[in-house]
């Protein structure tokens, strides 16, 4: 897990420094750029409020560690119930949370106290829709 961790994290360098059509198809595949989305020319966009929103308008979901359903996803190979315990009524922070299902994973396995916080100004709004569908026994997608 360590080795794709690393490797995850030099791929997004490499994508955020790279501005070309061959970077992005080269890392389309990964988790660090969605399909069919092009690369920012610099990575100093990822500060800019706007840039998220404007991504997650138009974006139902992105794990950035790739998908959660994935046998080999670094998530899903964690033991964080093993070190978190659901039963211990841990309180979990998610900072940057975005558009992930993460949350959901958590909460789905009995954790209860989470936050989950972004600067999106449409996210926020998204995850708090979510939250009502979810309060309400409805489905949160």
């Amino acid at each position: 897990m360590a080795e794709r961790m690393r490797r995850l994290v030099e791929e997004e360098k490499v994508c955020g420094s790279e501005d070309s059509q061959e970077a992005t198809e080269r890392h389309a595949s990964g988790p660090a750029v969605p399909p069919g989305r092009r690369l920012p020319e610099s990575n100093s966009v990822y500060k800019d409020p706007s840039y998220w929103d404007e991504r997650f308008a138009s974006e139902a979901e992105h794990e950035w560690l790739g998908d959660l359903s994935d046998e080999g996803s670094p998530l899903r190979e964690a033991p964080f119930t093993a070190l978190l315990p659901a039963d211990l009524d841990p309180w979990l922070l998610l900072v940057g949370s975005g558009n992930s299902s993460l949350p959901m994973v958590f909460h789905n396995a009995s954790y209860t106290n989470l936050v989950a916080t972004d600067y999106s100004r449409v996210v926020l709004e998204n995850m708090l829709a979510r939250a009502r569908r979810l309060s309400s026994g409805r489905s949160p997608t």
